[in-house]
């Protein structure tokens, strides 16, 4: 079936993402974007792994990319965000950051995709606020915050630790590190989020 290797494709971009091997997960990805070239999330990992890679400009491409697909998706803005900081147009990264949290007043904006954005402008304090509150809340995504790249700047902050413990990560022992290159055996079947837990802590 195309669709199930699409998802598959992207799923295996996704555990190389994590596992911080971006040649890998640009190859992973690349068969789907040839058969389906407008699949957002498709863009989004490929910008992912050029971003890992250091190609920034080319990382900010795919994002905008998948932007024109799915305006709405705060994912992409995140990622947006990210690659114009990266870049060095800072200007209109913040610009974005105040447009989404002016939103967020009336709206809903996941804020964990608000932490990130403001990690990648070096405001670590805010970024804070809000993946607390993430994590108030009990925002699903946030479950995938031990592996996201974007916390990377954060993760020797004490309070990181306390956020994985708020959202139970230290608890459920199930760390997965970057350095290990190795994809972790998998409780079967996976029935919660609870059993699904794989996590770079490094």
């Amino acid at each position: 079936e195309p669709m199930l290797l699409t998802m598959l494709g992207v799923g295996l971009a996704g555990l190389y993402l994590a596992m911080r091997q971006p040649d890998q997960a640009a190859d992973a990805v690349e068969r789907t974007l040839q058969r389906y070239p407008r699949f957002w999330y498709a863009r989004l990992n490929r910008g992912q792994a050029l971003e890992q890679l250091g190609r920034h400009q080319e990382a900010l491409q795919d994002f905008i990319d998948a932007e024109r697909t799915t305006p709405d998706n705060f994912m992409v803005v995140a990622a947006v965000v990210g690659a114009l900081a990266a870049t060095g147009d800072v200007r209109e990264a913040r610009r974005r950051v105040v447009e989404a949290e002016r939103l967020a007043r009336s709206t809903f904006v996941p804020a964990v995709d608000l932490g990130l954005m403001r990690i990648a402008l070096g405001d670590i304090d805010v970024a804070f606020d809000w993946l607390r509150q993430s994590c108030d809340i009990r925002e699903p995504r946030l479950m995938g915050i031990g592996s996201h790249p974007g916390v990377d700047p954060i993760r020797k902050d004490p309070r990181f630790t306390e956020l994985l413990a708020c959202v139970g990560l230290l608890a459920a022992g199930l760390i997965w590190t970057a350095a290990s290159r190795s994809v972790p055996d998998l409780p079967s079947p996976m029935k919660t989020w609870e059993d699904s837990k794989l996590y770079v802590l490094e």
